[in-house]
């Protein structure tokens, strides 16, 4: 084995296999519904956000055709209780793939829950529905800015989150498991 100034082994990175493909991602993202270990690469993330796009766009088409008979946007909330967990498990491993724990996503959603159910507790208990100064006034108060902080929490913990999700495997093996990427050689 080849070794650096003779002390440390040379070793090289190289794809483990090709980029994974549209049809390939989504398969493996529905095969992984509740599997929130290992990890996923950039090209299987993307892929299925796409996909997930293309098909909310008919189905929210449908539900304007619909809405007027059902009275809500059934179509739309089917595709969103499909894509649950897959969207949340390839968010996971995405996550997992550049070194990152998956309670990143889960503090986003925590605090923006939080956050909701802050605001929607202060306007029920807050002024009149029907005026729309005295709402505005409880919205945005400064005494309402400690209702908002979870939510602008959420905020920028989920444009981390969409910055993590732009870079690129960590090569090698990490705490979540080997690269889905890439592969070590040795070189000889």
């Amino acid at each position: 084995m080849e070794t650096n100034n003779g002390n440390q082994p040379v070793t090289q990175f190289a794809y483990a296999r090709p980029i994974l493909g549209f049809g390939e991602a989504i398969k493996i993202c529905f095969q992984k519904f509740f599997d929130f270990t290992g990890r996923a690469r950039r090209s299987e993330y993307w892929w299925f956000t796409l996909f997930q796009i293309l098909v909310s766009i008919p189905c929210a088409f449908m539900d304007g055709l619909l809405d007027v008979a059902v009275g809500f946007s059934f179509l739309n909330t089917v595709a969103s209780i499909v894509f649950f967990f897959p969207s949340l498990t390839v968010s996971f491993r995405r996550l997992h793939d550049i070194g990152r724990s998956g309670w990143w996503l889960g503090a986003a959603m925590i605090l923006f829950i939080i956050g909701l159910i802050a605001l929607a507790a202060s306007v029920s208990f807050g002024p009149d529905w029907t005026d729309d100064e005295a709402l505005f006034r409880a919205l945005f108060s400064a005494k309402s800015l400690l209702v908002w902080l979870p939510i602008i929490a959420s905020v920028i913990l989920g444009i981390i989150i969409f910055v993590f999700s732009l870079l690129d495997s960590e090569k090698g093996e990490n705490k979540y498991g080997p690269s889905p990427k890439y592969e070590m050689k040795s070189v000889n």
